[in-house]
């Protein structure tokens, strides 16, 4: 990932000035209201793209988790101002809510087991103008892509993925995802108190 951009994952862990757990805190009962249905952080990264850093292409973020349905959002919030000069976020438009195959984000390919499956290069697309502390909220079943970041000056944001309540663990639908060894296969989202998981404002 280093040659898309540099990151920093599962930030909200940290107990030093650098979390952003109060962050997640407040921004969990908006997360609430945009699921219907409970809102627990599955995991939240921050990403800095500069102008060394390719373009990261079209993909989905469902088909990396292991979950049984795309029941969640991603809220993507600027910590910099964000154009498409600068790498901004891009999202297709006119596209079916289906989940497409995991992409190798390094080639815009389809991963091996998933070369029959059909990979979205979008005809239409939107790429937002954002100020610090703007987001854009979308579906786990959203193609998005960045292009490059043209400018000397950083891109840097947040984002933070969320599952709802009646979500289940799947280890078949991501089974090289890094966290399936703390997770129980079809349990419900928290279940056995996963560390990441903010399911309650005031849960560890």
């Amino acid at each position: 990932m280093t040659a898309l951009m540099d990151q920093w994952i599962n930030p909200h862990r940290r107990v030093d000035a650098a979390s952003t757990r109060k962050a997640a805190l407040s921004l969990r009962p908006l997360v609430h209201e945009l699921l219907g249905d409970g809102a627990a952080l599955f995991q939240d990264v921050l990403m800095d793209k500069r102008e060394q850093h390719r373009p990261f292409p079209w993909h989905q973020d469902f088909p990396f988790w292991p979950v049984d349905r795309p029941h969640g959002v991603i809220v993507w919030v600027a910590l910099d101002p964000v154009d498409e000069s600068r790498g901004g976020l891009r999202l297709g438009v006119d596209l079916d809510a289906v989940a497409g195959p995991p992409i190798d984000l390094h080639t815009g390919a389809a991963q091996p087991g998933f070369e029959r499956s059909t990979v979205i290069a979008p005809e239409r697309w939107v790429s937002p103008e954002l100020e610090p502390g703007d987001a854009i909220a979308f579906s786990p079943l959203s193609w998005h892509s960045s292009g490059r970041n043209q400018s000397a000056a950083p891109r840097r944001i947040w984002a933070s993925s969320w599952l709802a309540a009646d979500v289940r663990w799947s280890h078949a639908a991501a089974p090289r995802h890094p966290y399936l060894h703390h997770l129980g296969d079809g349990e419900p989202v928290g279940a056995r108190g996963w560390a990441p998981l903010l399911a309650e404002a005031g849960s560890a």
